[in-house]
């Protein structure tokens, strides 16, 4: 389901030298160029836990946490491709978006965050950074008023903000709707934010749940502060038209990591991994 992964990446790398950008093994927004150190317990431990209503997760189709749709292999599939790809790059900031809304780009960053946190090795931040129509907390069944806008501003810290699934995922959630969503993405502050949570949890990987693209213009306006974008297309909606004007939109040293196909021939994906259940 990743497609070009680790050319794209070499590529960007490439593409940043040749520029006079930050040289190889460096990093977008100022952050080190270090691959992440272990995540400090600490950290995670002084975030409030967030206990997860399973009936909720059924309902939404995050399957990758229960696993009791065999289908979740699929996402064990790409977290695989994922990681194994970024394996030695200090690139860990990656936006999943969509062409236009409906495609399933939040199902996706959902389920993909989920499967990564089942690796007791490794650590996931997933932020809900879809300003104009936040979905995760609805997803999850989450009422507590949270605005990711305070948080990304500093009127609230990490600690009051994140909430945490066991021991090594964190999730940025947001239940507001944010009118002047580019400004609050491309300013400075929200940058420093988030320098500040990648230093106190030190997440392997952090997903940003994004805008889709055709609709605004959000995406290209947090552009520095991620490294790589998953593309979620719908089976037998999205063209190919829209996926290539997403790849014109984005800057030339953001690679487009892949193509993910939701929602394509369900019923014979679900007997293929019925016969290894």
């Amino acid at each position: 389901m990743v497609e070009r992964l680790k050319e794209a990446i070499e590529r960007a790398r490439r593409e940043r030298e040749a520029a006079g950008g930050r040289p190889a093994g460096g990093s977008a927004g100022g952050r080190p160029a270090a691959a992440p150190a272990r995540p400090d317990p600490a950290g995670w431990l002084a975030l409030p836990s967030l206990e997860i209503d399973h009936g909720r997760l059924d309902r939404e189709r995050i399957i990758t946490l229960d696993r009791n749709n065999p289908a979740y292999m699929a996402f064990d599939m790409l977290r695989t491709k994922l990681t194994g790809a970024l394996k030695d790059s200090p690139r860990r900031r990656i936006g999943v978006t969509s062409p236009t809304k409906g495609c399933g780009k939040s199902f996706v960053s959902l389920n993909l965050a989920f499967s990564l946190a089942r690796r007791a090795d490794s650590s996931v931040l997933l932020v809900d950074m879809d300003l104009r129509a936040p979905s995760l907390s609805t997803k999850l069944g989450v009422r507590k008023g949270r605005r990711l806008e305070d948080w990304l501003s500093g009127a609230t810290t990490t600690e009051e903000h994140l909430v945490r699934v066991g021991d090594n995922m964190a999730l940025a959630l947001n239940e507001h709707t944010v009118r002047d969503s580019a400004e609050v993405l491309q300013s400075r502050r929200t940058a420093e934010t988030l320098a500040a949570a990648d230093a106190a949890l030190k997440p392997d990987l952090t997903l940003f749940d994004m805008p889709p693209m055709l609709v605004c213009d959000d995406v290209s306006a947090f552009a520095p502060n991620i490294d790589g974008v998953l593309m979620v297309a719908q089976g037998g909606r999205t063209t190919a038209e829209q996926i290539l004007e997403c790849e014109r939109q984005l800057p030339e040293t953001l690679p487009m990591l892949g193509v993910l196909l939701n929602r394509a021939e369900e019923a014979q994906l679900s007997d293929y991994y019925n016969s290894y259940a």
